[in-house]
């Protein structure tokens, strides 16, 4: 499963949030994913992630 979202700056490589923006604030939109809720897919059951250095971007495939 995945969030899809647009970003201007965005990584090259797969690079969690937390380590792309050390030291500044993080967008918004971006901020927001901690509050997201997503399902295990093998259990189902539902949790957030708030540790920024768990929570990834990955760049779209060309």
């Amino acid at each position: 499963m995945g969030i899809s979202v647009l970003l201007e700056d965005g990584p090259v490589d797969k690079q969690s949030i937390g380590a792309l923006y050390k030291g500044k604030t993080l967008p918004k939109h971006l901020a927001d994913l901690a509050n997201n809720s997503v399902s295990c897919p093998k259990t189902g059951r539902q949790s957030t992630q708030k540790n920024t250095q768990q929570i990834f971007l990955v760049p779209p495939k060309s």
